[in-house]
């Protein structure tokens, strides 16, 4: 998991990435712990926030929240797959715009 050295790297606390995204600190830190609790929109939402993509903060990380969106992927029908790759091409799209 790579979001506490990509928020770091920005000069973030963990308080002030919580702030941007509309979630309390403890989000924060337990995303970064992959925590199970840990809501997708939290990774969402920090990626766009800190201007990386979703495989930016888990690079190398075949863990929690990606074997488990994965795993999720794999169960849905074909044209729902292709729904849910569709708003990750969005979500990435705009995580890059917002480096610009």
């Amino acid at each position: 998991m790579n979001l506490s050295r990509i928020r770091l790297a920005k000069g973030l606390s963990q308080r002030e990435l919580a702030e941007m995204i509309g979630v309390s600190q403890p989000t924060i830190q337990r995303a970064e712990l992959l925590h199970r609790g840990s809501t997708m929109g939290t990774y969402i939402d920090s990626a766009a926030a800190l201007g990386v993509t979703l495989a930016d903060l888990f690079e190398n990380s075949r863990t929690g929240v990606v074997d488990t969106v994965a795993k999720r992927l794999a169960g849905l029908p074909e044209a729902s797959q292709a729904e849910v790759l569709a708003i990750l091409d969005f979500v990435e799209s705009r995580a890059k715009n917002s480096r610009t």
